[in-house]
């Protein structure tokens, strides 16, 4: 009895404390495991159930965890923990099985980026990456939104340091106006710290630039990209305009090509237009969701993706059947293009990974192919860049659904009519 007792809390400690370390290179499900009792013991785990009647049970933790340390954890249990392994994941042997490019564990869950049940519903980024063309740290994807969780270990690699700033010494090093602004600046408290503490703006960064092949998590559509950190709304998800005035400005200030903007509102503003215009003299594209309110953006405006300005993309939300999703805000003048939207598996506070939807999770799909485009041909302006999206775009829904492979290859769809915006 005393045995049960040790291995309960042994294997309560490990679900609930495990850090993801090492993690292996095969598909498996990063969070369960498989444990072999040996014949006749008995076996109770708060998060552990019985496979069937069999002497295997199902392990779950609650992080993405390694094999490596749950075998770890576990020897110091006596011999009737016979085994455990990873649930690992098999699949069919036709040839129309999509073989991945990566090895992070959860990037089947993108179906955003390859839908391995409908080939047309994703944006099409896989044969990119197989041509080597993953991005470049070079160019600056700025998120003006909640922060970003920057230690994140499937971002970290790809957060924006600044290099001409020393951390911690009280000095405006580079003489920019911000004291040891790193990785970039928190426009709500006025300070350097720019994580995230509502979740929003780390689920966005890891769909632009998550790390590709670091067996863990997910994989961005950048694979290389330096995402800027420019926190302007607070714990609760709200913003103001004086503050995203502010992040646009530090944004330019710091070389950022691309704003991705995943947040909006009914009133007009002529000064945040005024700011999103200045941007358009940097060669700055700014990427906007749509809003999520099920209307018709030409007929009830929604700002800022609502403003006819030539570096504003304005990007509503698509499903996993390749339509505009319900809630969706639309428009054929003043929505320019989709990008799926719905149930997107991304990077979430404390190293998570969480699904949620929205045009808030479209837009970051148009930045980070916009990124792509930018690396391979940095000297594309917002409104050539922003060109090539819609002309490329797939004609599958009444916006048309962005094809990555074609905008980076000039490839447009015969059908496709989007052209007239401007």
């Amino acid at each position: 009895m005393k045995f049960f007792k040790i291995l309960l809390i042994l294997i309560y400690s490990l679900c609930a404390n495990f850090q993801a370390n090492a993690a292996i290179s095969v598909i498996a499900k990063s969070d369960e495991f498989i444990v072999k009792i040996k014949k006749n013991r008995l076996f109770f785990l708060p998060n552990a159930n019985q496979i069937g009647s069999s002497s295997f049970y199902l392990l779950k933790t609650k992080s993405k965890s390694s094999i490596v340390s749950v075998r770890s954890k576990l020897k110091t249990l006596n011999s009737d923990v016979e085994y455990i392994e990873p649930n690992y994941i098999y699949h069919s042997t036709d040839t129309t099985y999509g073989k991945s490019v990566v090895n992070d564990v959860d990037f089947r869950e993108n179906w955003n980026l390859q839908n391995l049940y409908s080939k047309n519903a994703d944006i099409h980024i896989v044969d990119l990456w197989r041509e080597g063309i993953v991005g470049n740290q070079k160019t600056i994807v700025a998120i003006i939104d909640s922060g970003i969780d920057y230690h994140h270990p499937d971002l970290k690699k790809n957060i924006y340091t600044n290099s001409k700033e020393i951390p911690d010494n009280g000095i405006d090093d580079d003489g920019n106006g911000y004291i040891d602004d790193i990785h970039g600046w928190n426009f709500v408290d006025n300070n350097s710290n720019a994580n995230d503490d509502n979740g929003h703006g780390t689920h966005c960064a890891g769909t632009i630039g998550a790390e590709a092949n670091n067996s863990f998590g997910i994989a961005g559509i950048n694979w290389n990209v330096s995402i800027l950190p420019l926190k302007f709304l607070d714990s609760q998800g709200y913003g103001e305009t004086k503050n995203a005035i502010l992040a646009i400005e530090y944004a330019r200030k710091m070389g950022a090509k691309i704003i991705n903007a995943s947040w909006g509102g009914d009133p007009f503003s002529q000064a945040l237009s005024d700011a999103i215009q200045e941007a358009n003299s940097d060669n700055i594209l700014f990427v906007t969701s749509a809003g999520n309110n099920g209307m018709n953006n030409d007929l009830t405006p929604f700002y800022p993706a609502s403003l006819n300005l030539p570096n504003v993309i304005s990007v509503a939300a698509s499903n996993e059947s390749d339509k505009i999703a319900n809630y969706s805000n639309y428009g054929q003048k003043s929505v320019h293009i989709s990008a799926p939207g719905n149930n997107i598996f991304s990077t979430a506070l404390q190293d998570g990974f969480e699904t949620l939807s929205g045009t808030s999770m479209a837009a970051p799909h148009i930045s980070g192919i916009a990124a792509l485009l930018i690396s391979q041909e940095p000297n594309l302006t917002p409104a050539l860049i922003k060109e090539r999206l819609i002309k490329s775009s797939d004609p599958v829904n009444v916006i048309g659904r962005v094809n990555a492979y074609n905008a980076v290859h000039r490839h447009y769809p015969i059908k496709n009519t989007r052209m007239k915006h401007k």
